[in-house]
């Protein structure tokens, strides 16, 4: 015959409709008595004992009494916070304060001014780089390279016009008899082709780019797919200016 005496606690909640306490005489003090439901505990130790296949079980009263707890809240929904209970006279949200002054509208800061510095523009004039970025932008438009300003060949054209209005003629051959690629190994340029534009008496960058481009033996070498290159050279004598261009690769 076996005997096993095995002690186990159990905890019985009875739940009892209780009235609610009555509201503070302060209505101020709005979390003074919060609303809670009246519970009453009873903690039982019961003791089972086996004899043969019969068990027997003793229990025994060990506390018993009231408890307080809050009223469970209800869970947020979508994981949001609840919402804190407002204090009387707060105002709600987004309410705006009696007799408060309308906010100050926004100060305008003003936008950032546009850089208008351009490649090359600490060596070129204005006029010289309009008239290299409209034949850049023209090859571009008909599917060629952009050329890469020379300034070394620039100075070369630039010398060339001055030579050009200082000396009264037009043409590419100088007075020496110097012919354009002679002019651009002398300015230190290295190059295996080259060609040259030259015009005189057009007041803008605009118009002596229309000129050459109306010109089929100008437009040919401002189009040539082969140059890589250029320098762009303008200089005024007496009011009026003499333009040259050179290309190479």
């Amino acid at each position: 015959m076996t005997f096993a005496m095995l002690p186990t606690t159990a905890v019985l909640t009875l739940m009892i409709n209780a009235p609610l306490p009555d509201p503070p005489s302060n209505p101020g003090a709005y979390d003074a008595a919060p609303d809670r439901a009246q519970i009453y505990v009873e903690e039982v130790e019961c003791v089972t004992l086996w004899r043969g296949r019969q068990r027997r079980t003793y229990c025994r009263v060990i506390h018993r009494g009231p408890v307080q707890r809050p009223v469970r809240q209800p869970a947020p929904q979508s994981g949001r916070p609840l919402p804190l209970p407002l204090l009387p006279n707060e105002p709600l949200p987004n309410e705006p304060l009696p007799n408060a002054p309308p906010p100050p509208p926004p100060a305008l800061v003003p936008p950032p001014a546009p850089s208008r510095t351009l490649p090359n523009a600490g060596f070129l004039t204005s006029s010289e780089g309009k008239v290299m970025r409209l034949l850049n932008a023209m090859r571009r438009r008909l599917g060629l390279r952009s050329l890469a300003l020379d300034k070394a060949a620039t100075r070369v054209a630039r010398a060339h016009s001055q030579d050009m209005c200082r000396r009264r003629y037009f043409a590419h051959k100088n007075l020496d008899g110097k012919m354009p690629w002679d002019r651009l190994k002398s300015g230190g340029v290295k190059f295996r082709a080259a060609g040259e534009n030259i015009a005189a008496g057009q007041a803008t960058a605009s118009e002596v780019h229309k000129d050459w481009n109306t010109s089929p033996g100008h437009r040919k070498n401002r189009l040539n797919k082969r140059y890589r290159r250029m320098g762009i050279g303008v200089y005024w004598c007496a009011g009026v200016p003499y333009w040259t261009e050179v290309f190479m690769h």
